[in-house]
């Protein structure tokens, strides 16, 4: 699953329904489906990031940027999949699937390049953006994420995690 604008929107579109009575199952489902595809968690920091990038001139936030909601469900998505996929390990721990779900090193690379820059962004939001609501609980499942990923990475596979930090 490459990180394209039509994949993140797509994604953002299958959150919405999770997030619905109606479409709870078949929404879940597809989740399922996609977080088993290499790039699913860069989709996932894709689409967390487009809370963050300021809104073109003449464009409204809301065309711009998903629900709070919908970004928030990412997020939550992204620190389970750090939980219980990041190694092989976790998953077999997790076995609340038929299928055993292992983070592709790749995506990982990526995660670790990205969680931090996009944590910090976040926690360093002012004006509109930083009360928008749901940012908190973004920043907080993002900074869980990270403990979850150090836990296992740090310092052998991030070794720039601390230099990050400083």
């Amino acid at each position: 699953m490459e990180a394209s604008q039509q994949n993140i929107d797509a994604l953002a579109g299958v959150f919405a329904r999770s997030l619905e009575p109606a479409g709870r199952v078949d929404a879940e489902a597809a989740l399922a489906q996609a977080s088993a595809q290499p790039g699913y968690p860069q989709c996932l920091l894709a689409l967390i990031q487009s809370s963050a990038a300021p809104s073109a001139p003449g464009t409204s936030a809301a065309a711009q940027s998903p629900p709070a909601a919908v970004r928030l469900a990412a997020a939550i998505s992204l620190k389970n999949l750090c939980k219980t996929a990041w190694t092989a390990e976790d998953a077999a721990a997790a076995q609340d699937s038929e299928t055993t779900i292992v983070v592709h090193e790749s995506d990982k690379v990526a995660v670790r390049a990205q969680l931090l820059p996009l944590l910090f962004h976040l926690a360093s939001s002012t004006g509109p953006a930083a009360s928008t609501p749901g940012l908190g609980g973004v920043r907080s499942q993002l900074s869980e994420a990270v403990a979850l990923v150090a836990a296992h990475d740090f310092p052998v596979a991030w070794p720039e995690l601390v230099s990050s930090l400083a």
